[in-house]
């Protein structure tokens, strides 16, 4: 979808598409199933929000963060002047507002092409340095070599109606071309042209996700595999192992990729919608007697999880019984509700929430399954969360403990079926 085209304007420049593929059935954070649409660069990026963090390399924290466009908007990248460097474009019903620089402010130029309708692909089709936009119906590909309205400039069938398609320059000529992804094989096709794919390419598992990319800066794009956080490139079109792996950004994040500063290599960028406060760092309560009634459920299991917005623990139990009585503050040191001590090991982290509530959280009383934990979490790359403990009980009254980098607003929330306490921590 680009490429620095300073080797050659035409036969030696180095084009790159991304395609950031997910799952017909998906949660947030995992993927099942079968493969469904593409999302990213040369398909929409997917997601949600107007932030972007964009990394000039494949590890490390980005430098280039800015906020474009509305948060409902569909977002493409490309290279819209031929300049190398590819930025952002937002898209609203059949109408196109570009941006020339990684940066926020008004749009470059505004075009408009085809339907509000329609699946729309960008690419640099004729190999002049320059992306531009195709519409997609079925399997017949209306492709546009210049950023204005009217007719298409070709029509290219190639696929099936169904199949997920990526865009990149598969063989280093300077032009963006197709593929279809069938499972964990894809039909590369190096010419704007229907008939039989020119190479089979297996990589990776039925389930991943997949990004499209010059990784190396060698002219021709090969694909990564994402997991959650990581990703594992390969250099070439081939199965095999990974040349290289980084992670980098969160499991949820929407992620695209482009080159961000003409160097010839593509790396990633994510896009977040903006995160408004929610909670508060004041102490919280059940009630004005939390703990005058002590509920029956006992605890099971603690997990912990990072979202776009906020970090979250939840505490589950089991066990017949209502919601227990409990209070939530910010304190110094977290100390045990029976000894008056501070609890050991020391709390990893800069502040600390001390929540107790009226249940047992271990195999208390004696018949009761025991908790099957971790009684202790030690989370690595969130952003907030540094600790989880569930710390024991007293008396049918027990105490949590989470420890974060600062004091943040936090809110603390209890549901039903199974009973559950569920602790967002604010991370924007």
């Amino acid at each position: 979808m680009k490429r620095s085209a300073r080797r050659n304007p035409f036969a030696a420049r180095n084009t790159m598409v991304l395609r950031f593929l997910t799952l017909g059935v998906a949660a947030l954070l995992g993927v099942v199933g079968i493969t469904g649409t593409a999302h990213a660069k040369g398909d929409e990026i997917g997601g949600s929000g107007s932030e972007y963090f964009l990394n000039d390399a494949l590890a490390g924290p980005a430098n280039h963060h800015f906020l474009y466009g509305r948060s409902s908007d569909r977002a493409y990248v490309g290279d819209w002047n031929g300049d190398g460097v590819d930025s952002l474009a937002v898209r609203r019903q059949s109408q196109y507002f570009l941006r020339n620089a990684l940066a926020g402010g008004d749009a470059d130029a505004a075009v408009v092409y085809g339907r509000a309708s329609d699946v729309v692909l960008v690419g640099d089709w004729d190999g002049d340095g320059d992306d531009t936009l195709a519409v997609r119906r079925g399997n017949v590909y209306h492709i546009k070599n210049s950023l204005s309205g009217g007719p298409a400039d070709r029509l290219v069938p190639y696929g099936r109606a169904d199949d997920v398609v990526l865009v990149g320059d598969w063989d280093g000529d300077g032009v963006d071309t197709l593929a279809v992804r069938r499972g964990n094989v894809y039909h590369v096709k190096n010419s704007l042209s229907g008939g039989p794919a020119d190479q089979l390419v297996p990589y990776g598992r039925v389930s991943d996700e997949v990004v499209v990319g010059d990784w190396d800066g060698d002219g021709d794009d090969s694909l990564a595999v994402r997991r959650g956080s990581l990703y594992l490139f390969k250099d070439a079109l081939g199965g095999g192992a990974a040349d290289r792996e980084a992670v980098y950004g969160r499991a949820g994040d929407a992620v695209f990729a482009g080159d961000w500063n003409a160097d010839a290599v593509d790396t990633l960028g994510v896009r977040r919608g903006s995160c408004q406060p929610v909670g508060t760092t004041a102490d919280q309560t059940s009630g004005t007697n939390p703990f005058a009634d002590l509920s029956t459920v006992t605890g099971a299991s603690m997990r912990v999880s990072e979202h776009g917005c906020f970090d979250r623990v939840v505490l589950e139990f089991r066990g017949p019984g209502e919601i227990p009585g409990w209070t939530a503050q910010y304190v110094d040191l977290i100390r045990n509700e029976e000894t008056g001590e501070s609890v050991q090991p020391s709390f990893e982290g800069g502040a600390f929430i001390h929540i107790v509530f009226g249940a047992w959280d271990t195999g208390e009383p004696a018949d009761r399954p025991p908790f099957s934990g971790p009684r202790r979490v030690l989370p690595e790359d969130f952003r907030a969360l540094r600790e989880a403990r569930a710390l024991g009980g007293f008396e049918g009254v027990s105490d949590f403990g989470i420890g974060l980098d600062r004091v943040r607003p936090y809110h603390v929330e209890w549901l039903e079926n199974p009973v559950r306490m569920v602790v967002d921590v604010y991370t924007g």
